[in-house]
């Protein structure tokens, strides 16, 4: 299950790959399709926006990265 759109003040708790959109900090409109980013939660910050999921986890290439992004994860159900 995939969660709910979150907008980019909100950020992941868990590193690891999102799918992620790259959004202007001043008018909230999108700057690029969705793809996937790595987060690092350690240092709270984005990757750049790959089109695959593998891309993003190998080469997160911090430093060219937008940190302003709307995201979406996946969910476990709990038990």
């Amino acid at each position: 299950m995939i969660t709910e759109i979150f907008p980019p003040d909100i950020l992941p708790v868990r590193s690891g790959v999102y799918r992620t959109q790259s959004v202007d900090p001043d008018s909230g409109v999108a700057m690029n399709p969705w793809g996937y980013s790595y987060f690092d939660a350690t240092d709270r910050v984005w990757g750049c926006v790959a089109e695959t999921a593998e891309e993003a986890f190998a080469s997160p290439d911090y430093e060219f990265a937008w940190q302003t992004k709307k995201w979406r994860g996946l969910t476990k159900e709990m038990k």
